[in-house]
């Protein structure tokens, strides 16, 4: 919807902060697996922000699936100019970040995850 969205509005939550991008090759194919995640973790109030570092809508709109199939705990957010990124410290893609309830960073994994494995681990 183009609004800045900011990290504290989800304290309290578990959030995953899963940084991807369309030209990314290993992003792609996990992407389906980050929706599955998002989907089981919902009902552990869970989010899920996925923020793109692409640089337009479009291209992030073709590599996601059909709104209606995206679970409502997962938020896609756009980063053209990867400073949130950079201030994360991410970039080797895809990167993701577990932010606990507290709001400090719990957890890094850097690239491909197996997140039906993690996702019965937490």
């Amino acid at each position: 919807s183009g609004k800045r969205v900011e990290l504290s509005a989800y304290r309290g939550r578990q959030v995953l902060v899963h940084f991807w991008a369309s030209w990314c090759p290993p992003c792609l194919p996990e992407l389906p697996q980050i929706l599955a995640f998002a989907s089981k973790m919902q009902a552990k109030d869970w989010v899920v922000l996925a923020v793109s570092t692409d640089t337009d809508w479009g291209k992030v709109r073709a590599a996601l699936p059909a709104k209606e199939s995206i679970p409502s705990n997962f938020i896609v957010l756009l980063d053209p100019d990867s400073k949130v990124a950079e201030a994360y410290g991410s970039y080797m893609y895809p990167e993701s970040y577990w932010v606990n309830a507290a709001g400090r960073i719990e957890r890094k994994w850097v690239g491909p995850q197996p997140w039906e494995q993690i996702s019965g681990s937490l």
